[in-house]
């Protein structure tokens, strides 16, 4: 039996949305601080109360429904299920409307997409948030031009089941969707949960900074670029999208070597 070599190429680039490809986290804060509030009024223990605003302050990344869920199994008679949706929508509608009015993209995305299109990558974004959210958010930055609505995904509502990252089933739901083997993408993340989602769809990773940066600090988007690395497996991670291009480069030859396997003939 004689072997030949065989690899993937890298054909798509899965792009998370909020603080990724939109500064839009720190407006969808500002939009739900009375929202949280009212949420946290449900927890009437002191040390229950201070539990929860934890999660809070830990859910980068994640979804609102993924979190009320996460409280709800932690302390049962807080919320209803009744309770969970109906914030869940209200949140949506709060953050939507504030992203149609302004949402600014990441410093050199717009560059950055206008090359992977033309190179001919197929470009999807794939979030935790709800679709018509980032919709809003693409429109207000000026972004939605690189992506048809049928490659936008959402673990919100994109698939049967509602999910949320760290759970990678959006991930291969989109690949799926697309018509990709999971190794035939990278993925381009700005969280621990978004990480996790994409390695463990067993997508290769790179991590983004930029937007760390920009709202806390330099040190802040330090000990994010470890973490990302060390916990998540990024191949590379990058703090402005003007790098893009040459890690796809560095990254697309690293992982063509990872993935090559044995085809007996």
């Amino acid at each position: 039996m004689a072997s030949s070599r065989q690899s993937r190429e890298i054909r798509g680039i899965l792009f998370d949305c909020d603080d990724t490809l939109c500064l839009s986290e720190q407006p969808a804060r500002e939009a739900c601080k009375g929202l949280h509030k009212e949420i946290l009024a449900h927890f009437h223990n002191p040390k229950e109360r201070e539990s929860a605003s934890q999660v809070f302050c830990n859910a980068s990344g994640k979804s609102l429904r993924s979190i009320l869920r996460l409280l709800s199994t932690r302390h049962p008679h807080a919320l209803s299920p009744e309770d969970v949706e109906a914030y869940v929508e209200r949140e949506v509608e709060l953050v939507t409307q504030r992203l149609e009015i302004s949402c600014e993209p990441c410093p050199g995305v717009f560059n950055a997409l206008k090359w992977a299109r033309d190179e001919g990558y197929m470009i999807a974004v794939v979030s935790s948030s709800a679709k018509r959210r980032v919709l809003a958010a693409l429109r207000s930055s000026g972004l939605e031009q690189f992506f048809s609505p049928e490659n936008i995904f959402s673990a919100a509502d994109s698939a049967s089941t509602p999910s949320s990252k760290p759970d990678p089933a959006i991930y291969r739901f989109a690949c799926q969707e697309l018509g990709m083997h999971t190794n035939e993408c990278v993925a381009v993340e700005d969280s621990m949960a978004g990480a996790m989602a994409a390695t463990g769809a067993g997508i290769p990773l790179i991590g983004y900074t930029g937007a760390r940066q920009i709202q806390v600090d330099e040190s802040g988007a330090e000990l994010l670029a470890l973490e990302l690395e060390r916990y998540c497996g990024a191949w590379e991670v990058m703090t402005h999208w003007d790098e893009f291009r040459s890690l796809m480069g560095k990254c697309g030859m690293g992982m063509k070597d990872h993935h090559e396997v044995e085809v007996s003939v």
